[in-house]
């Protein structure tokens, strides 16, 4: 009794896990094959109301920055003008179909690595 061993944690957990396959099988349900890499849910709930909440502010933002390009800033200048980060610019840009008539790219303006 002194030297008898414990079963190994793992084969426990091996163990239950077949008998809920199992269950799962009988009572009518088939297993999926997932490709690695694939995850399942993407977004948690509170992850996509937030990513919801940021679009609907960008697109309030959207209009004012269409009259910018309609004005003929560029990206940068109608970042600066309505006070929002450059790539934000370009994120609503991006959404919106908003189009610029810049020379360089829109990262480009973004990013100032270009001379000016």
């Amino acid at each position: 009794m002194i030297f008898e061993s414990k079963p190994h944690p793992r084969d426990a957990l091996a163990t239950e896990l077949e008998k809920q396959v199992e269950a799962f099988v009988a009572a009518g349900h088939r297993i999926q094959q997932i490709q690695s890499g694939i995850g399942g849910q993407v977004f948690t709930d509170m992850a996509a109301a937030r990513q919801y909440q940021l679009k609907k502010e960008r697109a309030k933002l959207a209009p004012a920055l269409l009259r910018q390009a309609h004005a003929g800033q560029s990206l940068a200048q109608a970042a600066r003008n309505l006070k929002i980060n450059c790539n934000r610019a370009l994120l609503i840009a991006q959404e919106h179909d908003i189009e610029f008539g810049e020379e360089l790219s829109s990262h480009e303006s973004c990013s100032g690595t270009h001379s000016r």
